[in-house]
């Protein structure tokens, strides 16, 4: 699949977008900072997220669906006694990929609990 370097490099991009958001946004109870916050800018922070964790989910279920390919390839191989080291392979790299998504996932959560808290 010649997407995987892009997906890759978006997620990437959104790891460090969301590392600099959730440092904008990570602060302690009676901090400065929580009173510069308008009401509009929590509204386009959560906005924001929820797009970002919206926009995961189908990554996701995109991810999950190439799995369940990549499953069947791999059953349907071992069946007829082919080699199926190469669909193993990927299914690794698709099993860390969900890895990742689903931590960054938790991630967005988490930031968004907190956003919504203030």
């Amino acid at each position: 699949m010649d997407d995987g370097h892009s997906k890759r490099s978006l997620i990437k991009a959104l790891k460090s977008e969301w590392a600099l958001l959730w440092d904008s946004i990570s602060f302690e109870e009676g901090d400065e900072e929580v009173q510069e916050l308008t009401p509009e800018q929590i509204q386009k922070i959560i906005k924001s997220l929820s797009a970002d964790r919206k926009s995961l989910n189908q990554e996701m279920e995109s991810l999950r669906k190439e799995i369940e390919i990549n499953s069947a390839k791999a059953e349907s191989m071992r069946l007829v006694g082919g080699e199926a080291e190469d669909v193993i392979k990927r299914l690794d790299e698709l099993s860390d990929r969900g890895r990742l998504l689903s931590e960054t996932l938790v991630k967005i959560d988490e930031k968004l609990k907190l956003i919504r808290e203030i």
